[in-house]
């Protein structure tokens, strides 16, 4: 296992050394510092938006292309915003900018691209509707602390594929899960990676915090970090439903353990739900992410 790190400079110093790196659009930058603003209008994102025509492009072809069942053609942001709502466009345009920063990341049989983008945007997705469920104001930064979580991923593959590679094996090999490999071989984890890149994106401090910590959670935490918390559990139910890089199988149900009571008895509208209907519910918002992450392919018109 120390055969890598032997061969290599250490992967912190590595990152430190580059000079070029993919970066977020400006509108993305700007949309994160007026979506959590409860006074913001309709005029306002759209004026942002249209600063990036070819994102507006990407936008409208998603909006067209089935997912939101639309009975006409949408052909202006404003209209799009009107029937779509505010929040469903934060998730669109998040979505779409941040797939195609690292569209060009190469996939292959250990990195599925498909099931990574599955992941984070159910992640995103999910943290996002039980935050709306426990009537939070965050719920808009929440998702984009999901689909953001595991980024730390897509730069090690992007800039050390080979080693990443190996990483997949161990876990395989070992029954492992992808957090315990990349520390035995690595030293370093993808939450360190994504944190790296996101502090060269000058994210706001609680996205860094769900990308470098959303492993960890306990009771103090849940309650000091409420995006941390909600990002964590979306991450753990996704997992548990195998929408996941993860060769190690999750087994563990979320509601049985104390952190999840926790978190119910923290935030009482969670509690009403049955076991049941949490699992109806999870399985409706994957199959959503599943769906807009083939629209967001489609819209690209060939594989990455």
């Amino acid at each position: 296992m120390t055969t890598i790190i032997n061969k290599h400079l250490n992967i912190q110093e590595e990152l430190e050394s580059i000079t070029e790196i993919p970066t977020l659009p400006h509108v993305v930058i700007q949309l994160m510092a007026l979506l959590d603003d409860p006074e913001v209008d309709f005029k306002r994102i759209a004026a942002v938006i249209e600063e990036d025509p070819p994102l507006v492009a990407q936008m409208l072809k998603v909006v067209n292309s089935g997912f939101y069942g639309l009975p006409n053609t949408i052909d202006d942001l404003h209209q799009a915003l009107v029937l779509l709502g505010l929040d469903e466009i934060q998730h669109l345009v998040f979505a779409e900018s941040v797939y195609s920063v690292f569209y060009h990341v190469q996939e292959n049989d250990y990195f599925d691209y498909h099931l990574f983008w599955q992941h984070c945007i159910g992640t995103a997705r999910l943290g996002y509707a039980l935050a709306a469920m426990a009537e939070l104001p965050i719920k808009r930064s929440i998702y984009t602390a999901g689909l953001l979580h595991d980024i730390g991923r897509l730069v090690l593959q992007l800039y050390f594929p080979e080693m990443y590679e190996e990483v997949f094996n161990v876990a395989q090999q070992n029954q492992l899960d992808l957090l315990t490999a990349e520390t035995s071989l690595l030293n370093f984890t993808h939450t360190e990676a994504g944190y790296w890149i996101a502090q060269r994106w000058n994210l706001p401090d609680t996205i860094k915090d769900v990308i470098r910590n959303h492993h960890q959670l306990d009771q103090k935490t849940l309650i000091k970090f409420p995006i941390r918390a909600f990002t964590y559990f979306a991450n753990e139910l996704t997992r548990l439903w195998g929408n996941t890089l993860e060769v190690k199988p999750i087994t563990t149900s979320v509601e049985t353990t104390d952190i999840w009571k926790q978190f119910v008895h923290h935030f009482p509208q969670l509690a009403a739900m049955e076991i049941s209907d949490l699992i109806q519910f999870v399985d409706i918002k994957l199959e959503e992410a599943d769906t807009f992450v083939k629209q967001l392919k489609q819209t690209k018109g060939n594989n990455p």
